[in-house]
Formats: C-alpha cells, structure tokens, sequence
C-alpha cells in the first residue's frame, strides 16, 4: 500500500478525547522496519494531528461534550454507511463504552443535539433508525476532506526537513 508516493498509512485514532492521526509505516511481513524523523518532522507531525483534531471539533460547533472516543466510534460508524440503521447496530460502534444503558444515552444525546436524526423505521414501527443529519454529515465529509488536505502537506514538510533519521 503506498500513499502519496510514499510507504505511510494515515490512521485516525481516537483516545482520551483527542483525535490523533498517525503516519505508520507499511512493512512486509518479512522485514520489519521502524523509522526514525528528526525533531522537524516530529513537530510537522504534531501540528498535523492538532489541525485534523481541530477541525474534527468543528463538527460540534466547538461543543466539546461531543469530542470523544465513543462519539468519534459512532459518527465515523453512521458515515460509512449507505442509510440508516437501527439503534443497536449503532451501539456496537461504540467500541470504547461497555453499556448499553450508557451507549443508549450517549446517541440519544447526539439526537437531542441535532447531530443524529431518528427515522421510522418501515419493517418494525417498535423501533426507530438513525442516520446522520445532512448538517452532520456534510460537515464530516468537510472534515475528511481538510485531513487529506493537511495530510498532504505535512508529507511535503516532512519530505522538505532532512533524512528520515534522528541525526537530521
């Protein structure tokens, strides 16, 4: 797998209410190989995770409720899907909470909000679907768009700032 003419993968994690992305090399399962970047390149990297974080806020209008692990699990899970989908389907995508009472509350929260909208569903009237809101994700889509953007210039700057190594 190569990115950008390079031999990185961009990784989204979410811990500890931060949004980091990691650049990680791609080695074939003969050979392992760690590289090391100057300190350049390291602060390249920092201010690339905290763009991308910043403006994975903006899909909460800086509601800093919402930035966390379990809502970064279920908005990113919803995204990928083609339509709504039920509830409990939801949940599971809530990988980082253990309850379902607790998982339950968090998406009824993010309804009240606007963030995710309940719809009828038309093979069982006991339960309801949820997608995102069109305003929800247009600005998700806005956001990975900006990642790639930044994902992009932070590989030039890398590229820009010396040898892959710490003497650099």
């Amino acid at each position: 797998m190569s990115i950008f003419n390079l031999n990185y993968a961009c990784i989204f994690i979410c811990t500890n209410s931060v949004i980091r992305v990691e650049l990680r090399t791609i080695c074939n399962r003969e050979t392992a190989l760690t590289l090391k970047y100057n300190q350049t390149q390291h602060r390249v990297y920092l201010e690339l995770m905290d763009r991308v974080s910043d403006n994975w806020l903006s899909v909460f209008d800086g509601n800093t409720a919402f930035f966390s692990a379990p809502y970064w699990d279920l908005l990113r899970g919803i995204w990928r899907q083609t339509g709504a989908i039920r509830k409990t389907d939801a949940m599971a995508f809530m990988r980082s909470v253990k309850s379902a009472h607790t998982a339950g509350k968090l998406i009824d929260a993010a309804v009240r909000e606007g963030f995710l909208i309940e719809i009828e569903n038309p093979n069982d009237a006991r339960s309801k679907l949820l997608d995102l809101s069109q305003t929800t994700r247009q600005r998700i889509d806005a956001v990975f768009d900006r990642a790639v953007t930044e994902i992009i210039k932070a590989e030039q700057q890398i590229a820009t700032h010396g040898d892959p190594s710490p003497d650099s």
